[in-house]
């Protein structure tokens, strides 16, 4: 299965969620691979790295929640079409796979997009509006103590999908990680 973590915003709890995901969902001996993007500085277009140890990187962070194997890829703008080999490399030999990340929609078609909004956070990429209606569900970061939203309703694009408040430290739900599970126990091992 491959389930895919974006973003409405950088800095919402993407890999919260996904670490929470792999942290309650053991069973799934996930491939956690979080993608970012780099500026024009950078000696190569993109890298693909294995973090093996558990630290405080989000990478690292995967492997202490319970994933199986953690990977970075760094990309340069516009360069993630050449990392997309190495890439399905790595899912090719996964059985599960989650991935951090709302951009590589132009190029994966996942199991299960989850889309993570926090109405604490206003602005919106445009990658998110663009695949707003793609997404399987909505997982909504209840703001902090004494922090109004800043936008009080989503988008008519999004009316029926199932929304799951998450919370810290755990970013999950008892019922978002039932929601995955079904999809996990329906399709085990089946990504890409």
């Amino acid at each position: 299965m491959l389930v895919v973590v974006g973003g409405h915003s950088r800095n919402v709890g993407k890999s919260a969620v996904v670490a929470g995901l792999i942290r309650a969902l053991p069973e799934g001996h996930w491939t956690a691979i979080k993608i970012t993007h780099h500026g024009h500085g950078a000696q190569e277009s993109f890298s693909l790295t294995r973090n093996t140890v558990p630290d405080d990187s989000d990478t690292g962070r995967f492997l202490a929640s319970g994933a199986s194997q953690s990977w970075w890829l760094r990309a340069a703008p516009g360069s993630l079409p050449e990392a997309l080999q190495e890439l399905r490399a790595v899912l090719a030999a996964s059985g599960n796979a989650i991935i951090e990340s709302t951009s590589i929609l132009n190029h994966l078609t996942p199991d299960l997009f989850l889309l993570v909004v926090n109405p604490s956070v206003v602005d919106w990429k445009d990658s998110a509006l663009r695949f707003l209606e793609r997404a399987d569900a909505l997982a909504i970061v209840t703001p902090h103590e004494g922090v109004s939203p800043q936008w009080k309703q989503l988008s008519d694009r999004v009316g029926g999908k199932p929304r799951f408040p998450v919370s810290p430290p755990g970013y999950t739900s008892p019922a978002l990680v039932a929601f995955v599970g079904e999809r996990l126990r329906l399709l085990p091992g089946t990504s890409r």
